[in-house]
């Protein structure tokens, strides 16, 4: 009985190999399967193989006017890394929120360097679609940092004059306060202005150990304390000094750290002095509870918190009367939504 089952048995696995070689013989399987296979390779090439996207500059940034019918005069560049997408959405739905280009000549740009990993650089290609993102010709790594602030800053400088009056600069997790910032340049004079706006760090010993990651041999900067600048990526500086810092970029030798060089080591040569707002500074989990308020939020590094924030200085922080007004209309265009 047992011998009859197991002969049964084979019996129909023979007859289905039998079917499915016949089957797999037919013109159709063989064409679809071809198909099939022509398809995945497609496919496959398509997501991992193709051209870098190098460098890429918006076809324009100050020229174009807004709703208002203003050309832009402030440009607040952020500084960013290719795969921080999700960062750049939220920031594209708080502070970059086309409601904001509707009360205020304020245009919001992200700039980082190409990165060789060609997923990545897929996405960025989608991504500068946009208009709102400097790809600098320079691959995206810490060595590399001045140079990408350079190129960007010598773009921007190049695209916006003489219209533009301020660069406000900071980076993906650091959210500007632009009502507050707004009331803060107000009370510039352009004219006298040759300051780097920013919490002021003061005599800092120069990192000289080869283990650290700030590390700068002496051949590029031979004092044991660095000049006096900003902490962070965060400051504000009139347009018309942006030429003269990358004049100095060309006569000093470049060391890749952001604060101390552009903020501290440049302005020597370009004569340019700094002036504290670190009552104007804080992070999100440090709120502060000045009258002024901060301009700058930083450890802001969810969608959610991006939102939240920002509704909250429309909504909850107190304004003079030229900053109500701008909340207001802010708040007349903005469609409420939820963050990602």
């Amino acid at each position: 009985m047992h011998t009859d089952s197991k002969g049964t048995s084979n019996t129909r696995n023979m007859s289905l190999m039998v079917m499915v070689s016949r089957q797999s013989r037919s013109p159709t399987t063989l064409i679809v399967f071809s198909f099939l296979s022509m398809a995945l390779l497609g496919l496959f090439l398509h997501h991992f193989t193709g051209t870098l996207l190098r460098q890429h500059f918006p076809a324009q940034l100050c020229q174009r006017k807004d709703a208002a019918g203003s050309a832009t005069t402030v440009v607040v560049a952020v500084r960013t890394k290719p795969n921080n997408g999700t960062l750049r959405r939220a920031i594209r739905k708080s502070m970059g929120h086309a409601a904001i280009r509707s009360a205020l000549p304020w245009k919001v740009i992200f700039y980082t360097g190409y990165t060789v990993d060609i997923v990545k650089s897929r996405a960025l290609r989608r991504e500068v679609l946009k208009g709102d993102l400097i790809i600098a010709p320079h691959e995206a790594s810490s060595e590399n940092t001045i140079k990408i602030f350079i190129e960007t800053i010598r773009w921007i400088s190049q695209q916006c004059e003489p219209g533009m009056h301020h660069l406000v600069h900071t980076n993906d997790t650091t959210m500007v306060d632009f009502l507050a910032a707004y009331e803060y340049m107000n009370g510039l004079e352009d004219a006298s202005d040759r300051h780097f706006h920013c919490a002021v760090v003061q005599l800092l010993p120069v990192e000289r150990s080869l283990n650290s990651s700030n590390y700068v041999p002496e051949e590029l900067f031979r004092d044991s304390m660095w000049p006096t600048h900003c902490e962070g990526d965060s400051f504000i500086v009139h347009a018309r000094h942006l030429k003269a810092l990358v004049l100095s970029s060309e006569a000093i030798p470049q060391y890749p750290l952001l604060g101390p060089y552009v903020t501290g080591h440049l302005p020597v040569l370009a004569r340019l002095g700094h002036r504290n707002i670190a009552n104007r500074t804080c992070t999100q989990r440090n709120l502060t509870s000045s009258d002024a308020g901060p301009i700058f939020v930083g450890n802001v590094t969810t969608g959610w918190q991006w939102w939240s924030r920002w509704l909250e200085t429309l909504v909850c922080c107190q304004k003079s009367n030229k900053t109500e007004k701008l909340a207001e209309k802010i708040l007349s265009k903005l469609k409420f939504q939820s963050a990602d």
